[in-house]
């Protein structure tokens, strides 16, 4: 069974899947390409690592874990692909090296 995010907008709740979780050209997202409830915008530095540039999620969405959650699809993706992870994003590195298990992802 997929992971349930909860989330209220205009009082009503919504279930959210998280294989609503999407893969964009320019990282991850929730919601509509181009305007995402929450979104995490990656590039790339060479073919050695993943650049996370920002992590974004909603007022709507927040304190849900999904910040978290797109961090995870990156490091993934990075596993996946054999890269590093540079974090400029503020809240991707704090999450990241709170994470003993990536400490050999980070650069």
């Amino acid at each position: 069974m997929p992971k349930m995010i909860s989330y209220i907008i205009s009082k009503r709740r919504y279930k959210f899947k998280m294989h609503d979780l999407k893969q964009g050209e320019k990282g991850f997202y929730i919601g509509d390409e181009d305007a995402p409830l929450a979104d995490i915008k990656i590039s790339r530095k060479e073919n050695l690592a993943i650049v996370i540039e920002h992590t974004r999620v909603s007022e709507t969405l927040k304190g849900q874990g999904i910040g978290g959650r797109l961090v995870e699809a990156v490091v993934e993706l990075a596993k996946k692909e054999g890269l590093k992870i540079l974090p400029l994003c503020s809240y991707a590195r704090a999450y990241l090296q709170k994470k003993p298990e990536y400490k050999d992802l980070l650069l």
